[in-house]
């Protein structure tokens, strides 16, 4: 498949580098910066933030529900043991 964007024999003797970007045209937010912009005022979303409550959890029992107790942010994770 590489052959056919124009890559010799010579070429697939080297090693080969990859760069990746996660930025995409479809997304509707700036991936690359990893922001959502949204259509608010900072007073807006200040009052909104302040009467946002959690909801109660969905799952109490079962994989689910020790999966939701241990996860957190996606930059953190979650360990089962």
């Amino acid at each position: 498949m590489l052959g056919a964007t124009g890559l010799t024999d010579e070429d697939f003797a080297r090693p080969f580098v990859g760069v990746a970007n996660t930025w995409t045209e479809i997304g509707p937010c700036n991936f690359r910066m990893r922001e959502l912009d949204v259509a608010l005022r900072a007073e807006e979303m200040s009052a909104r933030l302040a009467s946002w409550r959690q909801p109660a959890p969905r799952y109490r029992t079962g994989v689910l529900a020790r999966y939701s107790r241990s996860v957190s942010s996606a930059a953190v994770g979650a360990v089962l043991e």
